[in-house]
């Protein structure tokens, strides 16, 4: 939507590829331009950064601070925003329902139909045991278990893009650290 950084003379499609999300424009505390870092509104003479291009500076600072850190501390606490939407399921090993207080949900079958909710799946790392199953699919291990919703949704909800992933990477182990 706005530029992330400015455009190289050399590269000018490289700016398609760094755009910030809406959803990071609407937590910035400030208005952003889609005109930073372009030669709207400039004479083709003038050089220099203009308020818009250092607005959209600032912007980026904060999606790659604030935000990675966001969607990092979401992750490692399995705690996501309360505004997302989840799919309300049952779980299979305490019978709760599964998408309530903002809590992922992990599919454990082939099928898609046996779910567990966010304590189960972290109890099934913790102690070792062997999730319960009321289908006669394949079994997923707890590595592969698709989780709902999903990281890309959570990633976009909060306005990052994917190409952050190494650096949520990053700040993740950062917590993993700090947890362990």
């Amino acid at each position: 939507v706005i530029p992330l950084v400015g455009a190289r003379k050399a590269d000018p499609q490289r700016l398609m590829f760094k755009l910030l999300r809406p959803e990071a424009l609407g937590s910035f505390s400030e208005a952003v331009s889609a005109d930073a870092f372009s030669c709207v509104g400039r004479g083709k003479e003038e050089e220099g950064v203009t308020e818009d291009d250092l607005a959209s500076a600032r912007c980026t600072q904060f999606l790659r601070t604030h935000l990675v850190e966001e969607v990092a501390r979401a992750l490692s606490h399995l705690s996501f925003p309360s505004d997302m939407t989840f799919m309300q399921r049952q779980c299979v090993r305490c019978d709760a329902p599964t998408g309530i207080g903002a809590r992922p949900s992990f599919c454990q079958c082939m099928t898609g139909c046996c779910w567990l909710c966010a304590a189960c799946y972290v109890k099934c790392w913790d102690t070792d045991t062997p999730a319960v199953q009321q289908c006669r699919s394949e079994v997923r291990e707890l590595e592969g278990m698709p989780m709902q919703p999903g990281v890309t949704d959570l990633f976009h909800h909060m306005g990052v893009n994917l190409r952050y992933m190494g650096v949520v990477y990053c700040a993740l182990t950062g917590y993993r650290a700090a947890v362990d």
